[in-house]
Order: C-alpha cells, then structure tokens, then sequence
C-alpha cells in the first residue's frame, strides 16, 4: 500500500520520533511510505537515514492559509495514497481542514498525540471527513471520544526502538551521587522544569546526594537557571541542551533516575525509553496517561507535579542500590513486553489492512461534505500571510492598550 505520514514539520519531539519509527517500520514491511510536513525542521535529514522519502510542502510568502488548505489537499489528492495518518501534535491544522477535498478511497486516520484541547479542536475540525481516529493513550481515547460522539477512536499505545542486550549489559551501576536526568522542552507550563531545582533542594534536605542533567531547550532555560540559584542548587544541576537521540539513550544508560514533573501529555515516550534503558522513572500522576507507561511503585514511581517533596522522598528510596536495581530491572522487562516498536507497528498494520478491507468507513461520502464547502474558514484566513500576520500584530498591540 502507498501510505503518507504527516506531521507539520520534521523538528525534535515525540510526533517526529512516532513518525520515523512507525514509517520505517512499515516500509520493512513491504509497504510504500512518505512523511508529508509543512515544513522541513532540524531532523529532516534523519528521514533519509531512516529510509523514507520525505516531501515538503511549504506554504508560499504571499499565499493565504485558504489558498495553502487546497494545495496541501490537492498533494494527497494527486499522490492517490491508500491511507493517510495525520500526526496532531498541536499542529496538523492545514491538513486536517482538507481532508474532504480528498478522493473517497484515501483512508484518513488522525492520531492524537496530547491531551490538550487544541488537539481535541482539530479532530474536529473536519470530522465527517476522516474514517478512524488513534489515541496514544487511554486518557485520550476517552476524551476524544466524548467530544466525538459516534466517530470511532482507538488506542494504540506507541512503541520505541528497544536498546541491545549488549548496550544493557554495558549500563553504569549504581553509585552515589544519585544521577538524575531531564530530557524534554524546557517549557515551565507543560514540562514543569521549574519544579526540578525545587526536587534537588528537596533532596538535599533529605541529605540524598544527587546530580541533575537536563537535556532539552526551550524558552524557559534562563528561568530554569534563575530557580537553580535561587533554590541554591546550581552546582547540582548541568544543563547541557539538546542531544541526538544516540545520546539521550546513552544518558539514560548511565543515570539512575529520570525526573519527569510535567503537567500535560499524551504518551511520554521518555517514560518508556527512560525504562527500556534502566533508567528508573519518577513522573507526575497523569491518569490514563503516565500510569500506562510506569507500573507505580514496580518500574517507576508517580507523585503529584507539585509536590516536590514526594518526588523528592521517591529519589529517596533509590539510594538503597538493591531497591534501585529491582526497579531498573522490572521497567527494562516491562518495556521490552509492551511497548516494542514492534508491537506498535503490528498494531498499525492491523489498522491499515482493516482499513483496505473496507473497516470504518465514511458515514458521508467525503465529496457531500466538499459540496456543502467543508469547515468554515474565518476571515484572516484568506489573507495573504505578510497581511494576516501584521493584521495579527495589530489587533494585538490594540488589546494590550490601557
């Protein structure tokens, strides 16, 4: 089958990630894959080294969202794809507004990657339109579901790249100081960065020597540090900014533990590959979300994301090297059980030749919905870009006026 992955762009994240891997994984398969942006981003070239073609199509300087809506619609249209997943990250909203200009046999498959309402928004912004929707995780799957009634959504967890027996065996042992480790975007309102100088301090009270290595950018780094000297933790912490995903792997192989205070996801993948590599995760309770990658109190543990302290208590108990060996070992097992890439990707091959079989098909035919003009575009959107966006800063600056 001709199968097209789309996802905005091809920058560092869990989306790209999900894409590389289940687009590898299908083309092993035997089937023809493309990953479809919007823009390129930092790990396009990673999409040749993985083995995909990988097809931009940017939006012109003076071409309206309207006009760019039909020309990324007329690609899939003119590529005669069998099937299309739509990565929703929090940005899929050029594809998802023209799906009903596609031909009726293209299998449309949206895959909802956060927990937020604007993910929610752009499954249904066309929803008559696409055949079947894939939550990454339960919490998803319900809500996804109550705010699309009668549309099918179904949950596929996601799955990684599983390290090499070999790889484990050469993984640091226990130790103190305790290594701690951050990976993700330095972003206070969804991470929760700023509640890790609090952890170390935490910590520290407890007499728990620890060091903390943070991976990531983001527009909070400076405030991540001002909270480190003000916390008195600075020399604890080393921020060493992002890292190829070789060295994200190999830092989870020599850190004992992953710190993961983060107020909103999908399915972290880092939870899984943070146990995969018997590195043991200590994560914010997201029910439905984290409590599907960690096995409370087995492979990781959960706390509250502003409780400091319980994050703090759980470093805690992995000072004793036999309870932190238990764990480490529990979360590389549980891994490798339920969320190999394989697994994931039988899952999606499952879903695709239920799709060529005939599986969810369209309630209204896809060429109705294009009749009646499809979802409703606001004004700004059929603006030349340069116009819409200093229309956009305008009003702005007009809002901000005493």
């Amino acid at each position: 089958m001709k199968i097209a992955l789309f996802a905005f762009n091809m920058g560092r994240g869990g989306v790209t990630t999900f894409a590389l891997d289940l687009g590898a994984f299908l083309t092993t398969a035997g089937h023809s894959v493309s990953v479809v942006t919007c823009e390129q981003g930092g790990w396009w070239p990673r999409l040749v080294e993985s083995g995909l073609s990988g097809i931009c199509v940017p939006s012109r300087r003076w071409e309206s969202a309207a006009s760019y809506v039909r020309r990324l619609a007329d690609h899939f249209v003119a590529e005669r794809y069998d099937a299309v997943l739509v990565n929703i990250g929090v940005l899929a909203r050029p594809a998802m507004l023209g799906i009903h200009r596609w031909p009726e046999a293209v299998a449309a498959v949206p895959v909802l990657h956060n927990d937020l309402p604007r993910v929610y928004s752009l499954a249904m912004l066309n929803r008559r339109a696409w055949n079947v929707a894939v939550a990454v995780s339960p919490a998803v799957q319900l809500r996804a579901s109550a705010l699309l009634p009668g549309k099918p959504v179904i949950h596929i967890p996601n799955g990684i790249r599983l390290p090499e027996e070999d790889d484990l065996r050469r993984r640091a042992g226990w130790s103190l100081p305790l290594r701690l480790l951050f990976v993700g975007r330095l972003s206070d309102a969804t991470k929760g960065v700023l509640r890790l100088p609090e952890i170390v301090r935490e910590c520290r009270l407890r007499e728990v020597p620890v060091q903390l290595t943070v991976i990531g950018g983001g527009r909070d780094r400076s405030r991540l540090e001002e909270k480190a000297v003000a916390c008195g933790v600075a020399e604890q912490i080393a921020l060493v900014g992002e890292c190829s995903a070789e060295e994200v792997h190999d830092a989870m192989k020599s850190h004992h533990a992953l710190l993961f205070p983060s107020n909103i996801e999908g399915f972290p993948l880092v939870l899984v590959e943070a146990q995969a590599n018997g590195c043991v995760p200590i994560a914010s309770r997201l029910a439905g979300i984290t409590d599907l990658a960690i096995k409370d109190g087995s492979t990781g543990y959960l706390a509250e994301a502003s409780d400091a302290a319980a994050f703090a208590g759980h470093v805690a108990r992995l000072a004793d090297s036999t309870h932190w060996q238990a764990l480490s070992a529990a979360g590389i097992s549980r891994a490798r059980r339920l969320f190999s890439l394989e697994l994931m990707g039988t899952r999606y091959l499952g879903l695709i030749e239920a799709l060529a079989r005939g599986g969810y098909p369209l309630e209204v035919p896809r060429s109705k919905v294009a009749r009646a003009g499809g979802p409703s575009l606001p004004l700004r959107d059929y603006l030349p870009n340069p116009v819409r966006r200093a229309a956009g800063r305008w009003v702005r600056r007009f809002r901000a006026r005493p």
